[in-house]
Protein backbone atom coordinates (compact mmCIF):
# COMPACT_ATOMS: atom_id res chain seq x y z
CA UNK A 1 0.00 0.00 0.00
CA UNK A 2 2.70 2.49 0.98
CA UNK A 3 4.74 1.93 -2.16
CA UNK A 4 1.66 2.46 -4.34
CA UNK A 5 0.86 5.78 -2.65
CA UNK A 6 4.46 6.97 -3.01
CA UNK A 7 4.37 6.08 -6.72
CA UNK A 8 1.06 7.89 -7.25
CA UNK A 9 2.33 10.96 -5.40
CA UNK A 10 5.53 11.01 -7.44
CA UNK A 11 3.41 11.29 -10.59
CA UNK A 12 1.08 13.90 -9.14
CA UNK A 13 3.92 15.99 -7.73
CA UNK A 14 5.10 16.51 -11.30
CA UNK A 15 2.10 18.83 -11.61
CA UNK A 16 1.43 19.89 -8.02
CA UNK A 17 4.81 19.62 -6.30
CA UNK A 18 5.17 23.41 -6.31
CA UNK A 19 2.19 23.74 -3.96
CA UNK A 20 2.60 21.76 -0.75
CA UNK A 21 -1.01 22.41 0.27
CA UNK A 22 -2.35 20.83 -2.92
CA UNK A 23 0.05 17.90 -2.58
CA UNK A 24 -1.22 17.25 0.95
CA UNK A 25 -4.83 17.37 -0.23
CA UNK A 26 -4.00 14.95 -3.04
CA UNK A 27 -2.32 12.57 -0.58
CA UNK A 28 -5.40 12.64 1.64
CA UNK A 29 -7.57 11.92 -1.41
CA UNK A 30 -5.42 8.95 -2.40
CA UNK A 31 -5.53 7.55 1.15
CA UNK A 32 -9.33 7.88 1.26
CA UNK A 33 -9.70 6.35 -2.21
CA UNK A 34 -7.62 3.30 -1.32
CA UNK A 35 -9.49 2.82 1.98
CA UNK A 36 -12.86 2.97 0.19
CA UNK A 37 -11.78 0.43 -2.43
CA UNK A 38 -10.55 -2.03 0.20
CA UNK A 39 -14.06 -2.55 1.54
Amino acid sequence: MGSDIKYDLSLLQGHYGDNEGDAAMIQDGIDAYKKENKE
